[in-house]
Parts: structure tokens; C-alpha cells; sequence
């Protein structure tokens, strides 16, 4: 740090404690409002709503001069909505509401100004300098977002919150809600159903105050990502559910959901199976309109834990989550302010922290997909700045090796599944792991003992793979050879799977001849390699577009020759593309009815499938 940058963190220290000072007075004010609310003390509450008032004037002028340096931290839309909750609840008080004014404090005012608090200490004291960042995320991450109805011990009035957000998309928001209230239970499950209005001016909050048992928020200042740190602390329950209001849920989605989650207590997040989702979430069903799917459903949804699978990460269009494992590890995490890979912090943090996380292909719910951030998504390049900010945070890349499963990988590995009750599984370069989690979801499916162990020469997946892992290793990349032969004592396996491109591992024909050494007969391994010829790469090369990565080349004809003789089988399988112009480049270059070249070109990598 520059003494410019020195004295600028200092000047910033000066202006911002005055700030969080009167925040956290502010915060234990509105608690006590609250208390003199259930007293009846109607003179304390006007004194304590005036002095709250004064609050927001004095923060919002206490600011101006820092508010380049809180650009995504949405101080504004928080002091607008406070102002407007204040003037709400004095309204309330006016027409002598005052269970409605209770309503607002507790479940408005009280978060807002938990939100704001945090917002301006996160955003003007930690963020600009990296150690207090690391002693954030270590310390006070989770504590300062904390749900205290939770925290406090005492028994909850709810089991579950199904919280739905809308910001306009009126139609589609009904859609959603009035699915809910078609197939959820709320009396025999103990839920209550959240509606939270973010800024809409559509209709869309008189819509949700038209719902009769409905608890309302409204959020008039949009906040995008920044409010959604604030939902599972409004929820007074053991469960929060967060449901996109572009899905439609369908016949018993949320008993099937708990069901799961009361199943083990170390289940961070369930969510079900959906459509037009990335991540291999859906499952085949023969419909694909939503009113088809919806009847699909009514057969389809039953519990069923032989079809609860782990995953490395979900993404919850729909989801379920423990607000005690919430307390523990946290949300939403404010860093990631363009929205996206926020659902990929919270799987890395929870799966490194020991947790697991299921896609229960039991219940299958729709899912329209891009109905609200799409547009976003690509005016302001907001997944290509959510990625960079996820990197930096995490030392890895949320796209890299195994954050989801290889679905030809898995396939090859179990067609045939083995006889034997009990296996071992050898993942080797898998990345996050998805690849042998899915492998083993697969097998434990059909009632097989599984064991994964892991062995990678990428240390920042390290993490990553300890926690669900048998046993998971370090090697260095020139010694993996060595590690596969002589790790996990005399243990054989009977699957093996490599997610990295084997061109880009060293030695490894050397690490096949390992790896065959430790199957046991009948045992299957598989491994990617790129095609060198494929016609996307030879395009780079003619229009001098080289990639960042290093190049290798690798040809898989004489790479499968020469650890054919280590294996009793090894087959080749081309993973073939559409290709825009390729039979008129074939047939320019090589002639016409040019088979072999037309195959080789449309190429992008082959499967190697070796059997012991």
C-alpha cells in the first residue's frame, strides 16, 4: 500500500466511524422501539421514531464524502427505504395499527438497519484493504449476518419460510406464488410464506398484499444484490426457502424437500431437480411446456432418498437451507455484488466446511430460466466481473476442473455397473470433485458400498476434495506416477476416473502404467484427451487467435497405442461437434466423400474407456 493509498484508508477511517458509530446505536434503537411497541409505550415510541429519523439525516449527510468510495454499496437505496419504512410505521401509529407498525419494525426496520450497518462497514472499512478481509471472512462474516431468532436458542413459531422476491414480472410473480399456494401445505408443514416486493412498480406489491396469510416486505429502493444478505435473518424458523419467481413448484415439492433435510443434519442445501438450468439439474421427463411438466410431476414427485444425490455445488432456483449452518458459515456474501457465482461462494464454503449438498431428483419443479437477470447479464458483463471477484477471493476458478460432473465420463464408468457390493473409487485431477461424487451418487443408487479417495496435483482444490473424500493427496504433477502406485496401501479399485485433459499431465503414459497396477481385474478406467485437429483449434491457428493456456500436442491414435498393452481393452470414442462450413472445407481441401477427415475435424477431444 502506497502512503497515498495509506492516507487515504486513514482519512476513510475518520469519516466512517462516526457513521458506524451512530449505526450501531441506530440498530439497538430500533430493537428497543420494538420493546416499548410490545409495552405500550406510545411517548417512547414517538421519541425513539424521531430520534431513528434523525439517524438517517445524519448518515445520509455523513456520507457525501465517501460515497466514491461505497459504489456497490447501495447506501442510498438503504437510507431511502429506511426513510420510507419510518414514514410507514408513523402512519401505522397514526391510524392506530399497531400490530401492522410491530410488523414493520420488527421484520423492516430492525433488518434494514442491520443491512445498512453492515453495508457501510463491509464496503468502507474491509474491502478496500486484504487483511482485514481475511479477518472478515474468518471471524465476522457469519457472526455479523447471523439470523438472531435462531442464534437466540429459543423454540421457533415456524419449522420453514418460503421467501418469494419480485422485482416487477408481475403475470410470472402470480404464476409462482399462486404454485405455491396450490401445492404447499403451510398449516401441516408449520411454514409461512414471505413476500418480498424489490422495488417493483408494476402492481406487484398490491398483488402480494392481497394475499391474505402472507407476511409483506416492501424494499421500495431496488438494492439488487445487496438486500439478499437480509432474507434468511427475517425468517423465524429452523428451514428458509428460497423460491425464484420465475419457477412454478409443483405436488408435495416442499414435504419432499424437508423430508430431506431432517434426514442428516449436515445438509446445508437441498433443492429439487428443474428445468433450463445449467449444472445437469434436470432429469429426463418426455414434456418440456410447464403445464406439461406440472402433470408430470403429480406421478414423478414422491421421496425417494435413493434418488437424493450430492453434488460438488447446486444451483437453488428453488432451494432449501439450514439457517443454523447459515449462522455458522454465512450467505450471501457482499463481495460478489454483480449477483452471479454468489451460488457458487456458498457450495464452495459449505462443502470446505464439511457440509453436503443435494439435488433431490424426487421432485421436479419448473423453471422458466433468465426471467429477471439476463438482460443484465449481458449489458454490463456481469458474469465475466463475477468470476474475476470469485477468483480473487477463493484462489480458484469457479469454472475449473469438476465444479460440475462429466455426464460421457460417468456414463462410460457405469455401463456396465460391477457385481461387487463394495468398491473403490481413484479420482485423479478431478478438480472440485463432481465427477466422482456423481460416480458415487450412481452406485450407492443401485445399493453399492463406495469409497472415494482423490489424488491431485493441483493444490488449491485441496480443499475442495478432503472433506468427502476417503483419503485425498497432494503430489507434485512429476511425481504423480509414483504417488498412484504406492498410496491408500494395497487398495484395488474398480473405477477410476481423470477429469483434466491427460495431454496436459506429465508422464502420462508413465501414470497409466501406475494406475493399472492398482485395478482390480474387470476394473474400468476413463480419461479425456483433446484432439489437436479439431477444426475450432486448427481456426485459432490460422487467424492467430492462440489460446492463454499451454499448448500440447498430443495424438491420441499413438497415446491409446501405447497403453493399449496395459489393459486387456482400451476403446476410443470421438466426441463429435457441429461444425458451421465443414463439409464445404472437406470438400475444398480433401475432396468430396472424405469420411475420415470430416470425422477427425469435427472431433473436439475422445474418451478413452481401458478396462483391467
Amino acid at each position: 500500500m502506497t502512503q497515498r493509498d495509506e492516507a487515504m484508508d486513514a482519512q476513510m477511517e475518520t469519516l466512517l466511524s462516526p457513521i458506524l458509530e451512530i449505526l450501531d446505536s441506530a440498530v439497538e434503537g430500533s430493537v428497543e422501539l420494538l420493546q416499548r411497541f410490545y409495552e405500550e409505550d406510545m411517548a417512547a415510541v414517538q421519541t425513539l421514531l424521531n430520534d431513528l429519523g434523525q439517524v438517517v439525516l445524519a448518515v445520509e449527510g455523513a456520507q457525501q464524502p465517501i460515497l466514491g468510495r461505497l459504489e456497490h454499496a447501495y447506501t442510498v437505496e438503504m437510507l431511502g427505504n429506511l426513510t420510507d419504512t419510518l414514514e410507514e410505521i408513523a402512519l401505522e401509529v397514526g391510524k392506530s395499527n399497531l400490530e401492522q407498525a410491530v410488523e414493520l419494525v420488527e421484520f423492516q426496520l430492525i433488518p434494514f438497519f442491520r443491512l445498512l450497518n453492515e453495508s457501510f462497514y463491509f464496503w468502507g472499512y474491509v474491502s478496500k484493504a486484504p487483511a482485514r478481509m481475511t479477518q472478515y471472512y474468518a471471524q465476522e462474516f457469519a457472526a455479523r449476518r447471523k439470523n438472531l431468532y435462531v442464534a437466540s436458542g429459543d423454540p421457533m413459531p415456524y419449522q420453514v419460510a418460503v421467501v418469494v422476491v419480485a422485482y416487477n414480472h408481475l403475470e410470472m410473480t402470480r404464476r409462482c406464488v399462486e404454485s405455491i399456494l396450490q401445492h404447499t401445505d403451510f398449516e401441516r408443514l408449520n411454514g409461512e410464506l414471505i413476500l418480498v416486493d424489490h422495488g417493483s412498480n408494476d402492481g406487484t406489491l398490491e398483488y402480494f398484499k392481497s394475499i391474505p396469510f402472507a407476511r409483506v416486505i416492501h424494499v421500495k429502493n431496488n438494492m439488487r444484490a445487496a438486500m439478499f444478505p437480509m432474507l434468511p435473518q427475517i425468517c423465524r424458523s429452523k428451514y428458509y426457502v428460497h423460491v425464484a419467481n420465475d419457477t412454478v413448484v409443483t405436488k408435495d415439492w416442499l414435504k419432499i424437500l424437508l423430508t430431506c433435510m431432517e434426514s442428516d443434519a449436515t445438509i446445508a442445501m437441498a433443492c429439487p431437480a428443474t428445468c433450463n438450468l445449467s449444472n445437469l439439474q434436470a432429469i429426463n421427463v418426455p414434456v418440456d411446456k410447464c403445464e406439461e411438466l406440472v402433470r408430470f410431476a403429480q406421478t414423478h414427485n414422491y421421496s425417494d432418498p435413493a434418488l437424493w444425490f450430492e453434488r460438488v455445488r447446486v444451483l437453488p432456483a428453488i432451494g432449501i437451507f439450514s439457517i443454523p449452518i447459515l449462522n455458522q458459515i454465512g450467505f450471501w456474501d457482499p463481495a460478489l455484488y454483480t449477483f452471479d457465482f454468489c451460488d457458487d461462494d456458498f457450495s464452495l464454503r459449505a462443502r470446505r466446511a464439511g457440509y453436503r449438498q443435494i439435488l433431490c431428483e424426487d421432485v421436479f419443479c419448473y423453471h422458466r430460466g433468465h426471467g429477471t437477470v439476463a438482460a443484465e447479464q449481458v449489458a454490463e458483463q456481469t458474469l465475466v466481473r463475477g468470476r474475476e471477484i470469485f477468483q480473487e477471493k477463493h484462489g480458484v476458478d469457479p469454472w475449473g476442473i469438476g465444479f460440475c460432473y462429466d455426464y460421457y465420463t460417468v456414463k462410460f464408468l457405469t455401463t456396465p455397473i460391477f457385481e461387487e457390493q463394495e468398491v473403490n473409487i481413484l479420482a485423479v485431477n478431478c478438480g472440485f470433485g463432481d465427477t466422482p461424487l456423481q460416480l458415487q451418487n450412481i452406485l450407492k443408487h443401485v445399493g453399492k458400498q463406495t469409497a472415494i479417495y482423490q489424488i491431485t496435483t493441483h493444490p488449491e482444490y485441496l480443499k475442495d476434495i478432503t472433506p468427502h473424500a476417503k483419503a485425498a493427496l497432494y503430489s507434485d504433477q512429476y511425481y504423480l506416477a509414483q504417488m498412484v502406485e504406492s498410496s491408500f496401501s494395497d487398495i484395488k479399485f474398480s473405477y477410476v476416473c481423470i477429469d483434466e485433459d491427460i495431454s496436459k499431465v506429465s508422464f502420462a503414459v508413465e501414470l497409466m502404467d501406475a494406475i493399472s497396477k492398482r485395478m482390480q481385474v474387470g476394473g474400468r478406467l476413463v480419461f479425456r484427451l483433446s484432439n489437436p485437429f479439431f477444426a475450432h483449434t486448427i481456426h485459432q491457428f490460422i487467424t492467430f487467435q492462440l489460446p492463454q493456456e499451454q499448448l500440447t500436442f498430443l495424438s491420441p491414435q499413438l497415446f491409446v497405442q501405447r497403453v493399449r498393452p496395459l489393459f486387456s481393452q482400451v476403446n476410443l470414442v470421438s466426441d463429435k461437434r457441429q461444425i458451421a462450413g465443414l463439409e464445404e472445407f472437406v470438400k475444398q481441401f480433401y475432396g468430396t466423400g472424405n469420411d475420415e477427415a470430416r470425422a477427425t475435424l469435427s472431433t473436439a477431444q475422445y474418451y478413452v474407456i481401458c478396462e483391467k
